[in-house]
């Protein structure tokens, strides 16, 4: 029997870059609509060209919109070019990259590494590339992807997070809202499917504000 009085909805960039595989958002969206309260809506990386796209989508008839610099500089961004644009070398170099970054990373316990890919079935063979060379690279792998049911999600990120396996791989489902403050790295194996989705996955690097590494390969 409580009055809603306001919405609050964090990571508000989703409704517009998920709704197409979350079907719950669009029914969230007529559901904020359809109880005339305020809402606010925050997120770290909604460009200014989506602003009149959530105005018209929520049918907002006044809109206060407050940006603030969302610029880290303790996070320290690389771009690596292949000699040869293939698969074979792709994971070859992620790998010589990985196993470098983990011989150099100082604190072994705590810290943790990300590898971004574009499909689930290509995290699926990069976290089994990963595990069979565990012993070179000095790390085990979990992958974490839309496709894997609730409790297989929630076990693959207890083990990562705990340190049974070092680097987690995965789709952008393990991007927006995972707060795990010592990761020291993270790549991507290739190019991220949006700008929104680049800074959202990047982002989950160096939360304890201390030097973390973002590299797309």
């Amino acid at each position: 029997n409580r009055v809603v009085r306001y919405w609050v909805l964090d990571e508000f960039h989703v409704l517009i870059t998920q709704s197409d595989f979350r079907v719950l958002f669009p029914r969230l969206v007529t559901t904020v609509r359809l109880i005339p309260v305020p809402f606010v809506g925050l997120s770290a990386t909604i460009p200014e060209s989506y602003i009149d796209i959530i105005r018209i989508m929520m049918s907002s008839v006044t809109t206060t919109v407050v940006r603030s610099p969302t610029d880290r500089p303790n996070l320290r961004y690389r771009v690596y070019r292949l000699p040869r644009d293939t698969e074979e070398e792709l994971d070859k170099e992620l790998c010589r990259q990985i196993k470098s970054g983990w011989t150099v990373c100082m604190d072994k316990d705590v810290s943790r590494f990300i590898v971004f890919t574009h499909t689930s079935s290509a995290g699926d063979k990069f976290m089994q590339l990963v595990n069979e060379k565990s012993e070179e690279l000095g790390m085990k792998a979990v992958v974490y992807h839309s496709k894997m049911d609730r409790d297989s999600k929630e076990k693959a990120y207890h083990k990562w997070k705990e340190g049974e396996a070092k680097l987690l791989v995965g789709t952008g489902a393990i991007g927006a809202g995972m707060d795990y403050r010592y990761v020291r790295r993270v790549w991507h194996r290739g190019f991220a499917s949006s700008n929104i989705n680049f800074i959202q996955e990047m982002g989950r690097a160096g939360r304890d504000n201390e030097s973390a590494l973002c590299v797309l390969i």
